[in-house]
């Protein structure tokens, strides 16, 4: 992310912090692990930036891996909340791996 960040590469280290933020969470190293908010990011944050800026493909990214996380972490509320807010995007773009993965979260929810 450092290397990202100085290059000016934003929406690339944008998309990675929620994964590095993930991994964290899952390692033990957050307060809330089922939120992505931590040592990386801050999960409202980003999400309000991503809002500010209409970049779906950043939201609907980091909106499913928090999806994930909360799942994993028994909050299957904030699970269903964040897939939930997505489901529009989901519909738009079938294709795409990762909405296979949230649609499973999104099910198990």
């Amino acid at each position: 992310l450092q290397q990202l960040t100085k290059a000016a590469q934003h929406a690339a280290s944008d998309l990675l912090r929620p994964i590095q933020q993930a991994a964290i969470n899952l390692a033990g190293r957050s307060r809330n692990p089922a939120v992505l908010t931590g040592e990386v990011m801050d999960e409202d944050e980003l999400l309000k930036r991503f809002a500010e800026s209409a970049n779906i493909a950043l939201e609907y990214s980091i909106r499913a891996i928090a999806a994930c996380v909360a799942y994993i972490f028994d909050d299957y509320d904030r699970a269903s909340m964040h897939s939930r807010k997505i489901q529009d995007i989901a519909d738009k773009s079938p294709g795409l791996y990762i909405i296979n993965v949230q649609a499973f979260y999104d099910g198990m929810s």
